[in-house]
Formats: C-alpha cells, structure tokens, sequence
C-alpha cells in the first residue's frame, strides 16, 4: 500500500510538472496574456464572461498579440491588422494549415472524413482550393440565382401561410430551412421539401452538428484532459446518435452525398451545373497552382483562365480530387453554408426589427428598385448600397463565427 501510495505521489508530481510546462509556452515565448490555472488553463474566465467579452478585456490589458490556454491548448489572439494582414497574404505560404479541435478529424491520410478543404495539408490543400474557387466567381453567382430565388420564394409562402393564421414562429428555424434548402439545391442539384416539411431527417440531423457549445461538460473534460479527448467525441456522437431515431447524424449525411456522387458518375443525364459536378469533373495542373493567394479569392479572373492554363500544359501532371476529398469537401460546404447564413440572417432581421428607421430607410432602397423595373437578382443586388451597409452591421456587432 505504501508503494503505491508513493507511486501515486510521483504520477501526480510529474503530471504537475507536465502541466505546469503546457502552461508556460508563452511565458518562455515573452508573450503577454491572462495567467493560466495549472488545470484549467484559462477557460474557466471564457465559460464565466463568454469568448468575445473575454478577448475584448484581454487586448485592452495586454495588447494587440497576446496568449491565452483553451484547456491545455495555447491560443495565440492577434487582432494587430497590419500584422494579420502579413499572416493572410505576405506570409500566407507559412499559415496554410488550419488545426483542428478533433484529434479524430484532423488530416489523416487513412481517414476519409479528414479530406475536406478544411483540413487538407500544404499542397493538398491549394490543389483542392483550386478547384473549387470556380464555383465562387460571378459567372458561377448568376447561375446560382435562380435557385436562390426559388428558395426565397418557397419562404416567403410559407410566411404569407403563418401570417394569414395570425401564429407566432421562430424566425431562426425559418432561415435554417431557408438556407438548407439553397445549399441542396446550388452545391448539390437536389430538390427537398425542408423548408415545408416539420420532421425533415435532413435538418434534424444537420442540427445535431450545432447542439454542443463551449460550456458543455464533455467539451470541457475533453479540453481539460486530452487523454479523453477521443472518448468525449465518441460520446457526443452516441448522444446525438440517440437524439437523431438510432442513426448518427454524419454517416447519415455523408451516405446521402455517397448515393448522390454514385447517382452522377453513373448516370450522365443527371449531371448538373453545381458545386459537386464541378469537384466531380474539374482537374488542375499541379504546376499551376503555384500562385500567389490573392489568386485563390472568390471573384478573381484568373481562375477562370484555369482551363486555356491546362491545355498549354498538357505535358504536366494533372491532379483531380479523390473521392475521399469530395465526399468530405461535400460535407463541409454543407455545414459550414448552413449555420452561418442562417445566424446571420436571424440577427439581421433582429436588428431591423429593433431600428424602425433603418427598415423603412432600407424598404425605400429596394422599392425603389423594384420600381424602376429591375428585378431582385445577382446584378441588381449590387446597386444597393444601403443593403450592404445593414449586412455589414449585422456581421460587425453579430459575428457568426467569432475569433
């Protein structure tokens, strides 16, 4: 019993030790930032105040580049534009890769859920970039329009219904399914009845990515304790597994892009101009991808030089995306499109809801357009410019995904 004892007082010394070097990574570094505790790091401060409020204390006390612990994970805040600006473009080739929370969702070559856009590696990575920034420049946007429209339309019908009844709802599930619905059809083809149906097994599942937050118990334990990092995630999936009739939420939306992918690479009439036909049919000259950053914006010209660049260089090596880093790209733009828009959306109309003179500054512009003749599309969105402004606020004051 003795020896045990002492050998417990060991493991308990130097897991101390182990801690308390996690903990003084910025302390040898000279970088200023919140003093950490030993166990917590300093998250028990971000689950009291809440993230934006803590990073808003943290840079008036110690200024524009500090450091902070997320659990045992040292973050390093930067809010410095001209240096952010250096890390996003003169020194982008350094910060390519982006880290991720999830040990089992991290880049693996053997882990196919691990190949999206988000998680691919270095080269890999602008390969993939590079295929799909096409999709995003304004030829692309225009195409895209009409389906939009005929989601927005889906929308304001099932408005007009509630409206006529008199009933209260939730705006914010209106715009999820808002959102959901263009997503399917513009980077998918596929035609749903999210927006009408109550129970869609779509957005169920799709809301079950969202239900955890930073204060969850399991989320802390994982950050907390890396060694249970894996089993923490394992239990979340089992627990929205149970919330979702039996079926994990991701296999159940990955197997849907599956039966999708297999429906377009069999079938040539049901291919279609979006997103995922473009990452089915698209390849690159490993070569050309070579570019400064600035030519992997959305919008810019020069990818849609892209295919003349291919055939003045057949002699060089041409990369496709893997099915691996299709399937998981799918998913992604999936997700990522939905809670984002969606938050936006409902803290805007928020916003306009509160500010009467704004709503009715805002109705005037886009009357007066529609006065003159010019319909609500991709072109004419562009000439309202106090459109813009409101957006603009929105996302200033109600950020979607915050630092």
């Amino acid at each position: 019993m003795e020896v045990f004892i002492a050998l417990l007082c060991v493991a308990v010394v130097l897991w101390l030790a182990w801690r308390w070097k996690q903990t003084s990574v910025f302390k040898k570094l000279g970088i200023p930032g919140p003093e950490p505790n030993l166990i917590f790091g300093n998250i028990l401060e971000l689950y009291e105040k809440g993230p934006i409020k803590c990073h808003e204390e943290w840079v008036k006390k110690y200024g524009r580049v500090l450091g902070y612990y997320y659990g045992m994970k040292p973050v390093l805040l930067i809010t410095d534009p001209y240096l952010l600006k250096d890390i996003f473009i003169k020194d982008f080739n350094k910060f390519i890769n982006r880290e991720t929370f999830s040990p089992i969702h991290r880049y693996n070559p053997k882990n196919p859920h691990s190949q999206s856009v988000l998680n691919l590696p270095g080269q890999a990575w602008k390969d993939v970039r590079s295929i799909l920034t096409p999709t995003f420049t304004v030829a692309k946007m225009k195409q895209m329009a009409g389906s939009i429209n005929s989601s927005v339309d889906n929308m304001l019908d099932v408005l007009q219904a509630r409206a006529q009844k008199g009933e209260e709802f939730e705006i914010f599930d209106t715009y999820q399914r808002l959102t959901m619905d263009v997503i399917t059809k513009t980077a998918f083809g596929i035609q749903t009845n999210v927006q009408k149906d109550p129970k869609s097994s779509l957005l169920r599942a799709t809301k079950l990515f969202f239900v955890t937050n930073y204060k969850d118990p399991i989320v802390l334990v994982a950050l907390v304790f890396p060694l249970f990092r894996r089993l923490c995630i394992r239990l979340q999936e089992f627990i929205a597994m149970l919330m979702n009739n039996g079926k994990f939420p991701h296999k159940m939306l990955v197997g849907g892009i599956k039966k999708v992918i297999q429906l377009r690479r069999t079938n040539p009439e049901a291919k279609k101009n979006d997103l995922l036909q473009l990452m089915l049919d698209s390849s690159i000259v490993v070569d050309a991808t070579e570019t400064d950053v600035s030519k992997l914006e959305a919008g810019n010209t020069e990818v849609e030089k892209l295919e003349a660049e291919k055939k003045e260089t057949t002699d060089k090596k041409i990369r496709k995306m893997t099915e691996a880093e299709i399937q998981a790209s799918a998913f992604v733009v999936l997700l990522a499109g939905y809670e984002t828009t969606s938050t936006a959306l409902a803290f805007t109309t928020y916003l306009l809801s509160k500010h009467q003179a704004v709503q009715e500054n805002l109705y005037q512009e886009i009357k007066e357009l529609i006065e003159r003749g010019q319909k609500l599309e991709y072109a004419s969105i562009n000439k309202l410019p106090y459109l813009d402004k409101v957006l603009n606020e929105s996302l200033r004051m109600y950020p979607p995904v915050h630092l």
